[in-house]
């Protein structure tokens, strides 16, 4: 059914202080039978918070504006269409600032984290009682991060720089008395202050055991000894968990998501390369004829993040950690290592088109109730 305001936005991501462009379509036949005055566009920010205490039996759910921008696009008398059309296109063009929260959404039962963002196309019809014409659009947006947008392109050309390791270490035994085994689990990964999203990572794991000591003849490097080190990458528990941390005028609450897309281990046979090392007697110095059995498996594959950029405001929090488990049977004979990452968008924003209606950009934010005060602009709702 034919609109009298039609708006078009190309379907992308956004990164902060770029261009939002788009076009805004006019009917003028349904312009006219409407009563439009003047056509604006307007993008919006907002961030929702909703908390729960079951301690207080309350709840309290919030409403915060990040962004109000504005710009006109039409007023009558001021452009028509061809003669040969009843069809008119504008363009418009608003800066995103530089420094708001990314696009995100976080629920469970009683609580939620929202921050949307949406441009929205506005036909005024002056008046009492008489409704203004509105077309919204959601739109993703997620913050500049020109150090991290270096490192992706290193990346996807493979990595040759340094390497970090990260290291876990346990004695477990199979039963609750009796000599230990010792385990060792350790990540090596690229030396990055963020990992970028959508961007291959490469990483290692590592997991080396040192059986209890034994005779030399009461085992044999033809049969399983305890503890083994998982020879295949299903039996390795890898995953994303977040951290949100919520805030509303009166309460706060901290929740966690467990198993954010990560890939990683959860890949075919091709995708993850298990390198498994022979068995080895490693004598005891102060006993020839006994010894212990060593014994590795290094994993290699790649981590490919799509989740939120890490960032803080005064009202939500987002952080990560990523967790590698390696079970082992026995009472409490797991090991699990456990990494703070930072996670960031990789992104720089392109250059801004020259139009004749080009808008300066909108004045920086500054801390404040929410981490981020909107430019003084006063528009109506």
């Amino acid at each position: 059914m034919p609109e009298s305001v039609t708006l078009f936005i190309p379907q992308q991501t956004y990164v902060s202080g770029s261009a939002v462009e788009g076009e805004v379509e006019l009917d003028f036949t349904l312009v006219q039978e409407e009563q439009l005055e003047e056509v604006r566009v307007k993008l919006k920010g907002l961030i929702y918070t909703l908390v729960s205490s079951s301690a207080q039996a309350v709840s309290e759910n919030e409403e915060v504006d990040i962004l109000r921008l504005e710009v006109p696009v039409w007023t009558r008398g001021a452009a028509y269409p061809p003669p040969d059309s009843h069809l008119l296109r504008l363009q418009f063009l608003i800066l995103l600032p530089t420094k708001i929260p990314p696009s995100c959404e976080f629920y469970d039962i009683n609580n939620a984290a929202i921050v949307r963002y949406e441009i929205e196309a506005i036909g005024i019809r002056p008046g009492t009682l008489r409704m203004n014409k509105r077309i919204a659009k959601p739109i993703v947006v997620l913050p500049a991060h020109p150090t991290s947008a270096r490192v992706r392109s290193a990346l996807r050309e493979g990595w040759h720089g340094a390497w970090n390791s990260a290291v876990e270490e346990k004695q477990i035994r199979q039963g609750l008395w009796g000599e230990r085994a010792h385990v060792r689990v350790e990540m090596k990964y690229p030396q990055l202050r963020a990992f970028p999203i959508y961007t291959a990572i490469p990483f290692t794991v590592t997991i080396s055991t040192t059986s209890k000591a034994t005779k030399r003849g009461e085992t044999s490097d033809a049969k399983p000894i305890w503890p083994s080190p998982p020879v295949t990458s299903q039996d390795i528990r890898f995953e994303l968990r977040r951290e949100v941390h919520v805030v509303s005028q009166h309460l706060s609450g901290i929740f966690h998501e467990k198993n954010i897309p990560l890939d990683g281990m959860d890949r075919s046979a091709t995708e993850v390369k298990v390198n498994v090392l022979p068995k080895k007697w490693v004598p005891l110095d102060t006993d020839a004829s006994k010894g212990k059995w060593k014994q590795q498996t290094t994993f290699s594959s790649t981590i490919f993040l799509s989740c939120t950029p890490t960032f803080k405001s005064s009202r939500v929090e987002i952080s990560y950690t990523m967790h590698i488990g390696v079970p082992f049977s026995g009472w409490q004979n797991s090991v699990t290592l456990t990494l703070p990452v930072i996670v960031s968008s990789g992104m720089v924003p392109p250059s801004a088109p020259a139009y004749s209606e080009y808008v300066p950009p909108p004045p920086e934010f500054v801390d404040g109730a929410l981490g981020l005060q909107p430019p003084a602009f006063d528009f109506p709702p």
